[in-house]
């Protein structure tokens, strides 16, 4: 169960994602771990954490980000896909 988001998580969020898709990983890591550091358990600022690492090389961490949002929201098939994409860049 994830506890309610401070004001401003979604905008963090949203931030993240923005940072992300304009190539900014290292600020996308930055949004993402400011909601992490207040909910540890929001799957999604976990997988936005993996993306990040993932395009920065660091495959060992992005796939521990993703097995943590799958572990929280087994669910979706996203994080799997996230999981598979990790482990492929590191065979």
């Amino acid at each position: 169960m994830s506890i309610s988001l401070p004001a401003g998580s979604v905008d963090s969020l949203r931030a993240g994602r923005t940072a992300f898709e304009a190539g900014h990983y290292a600020d996308a890591l930055h949004h993402f771990g400011t909601i992490l550091e207040h909910d540890p358990a929001h799957p999604w600022a976990w997988h936005g954490r993996g993306d990040a690492l993932q395009l920065l090389g660091s495959y060992p961490e992005a796939l521990a980000a993703y097995e943590r949002a799958a572990a929280l929201q087994p669910d979706e098939p996203l994080h799997q896909a996230g999981i598979h994409n990790a482990l492929a860049a590191m065979a």
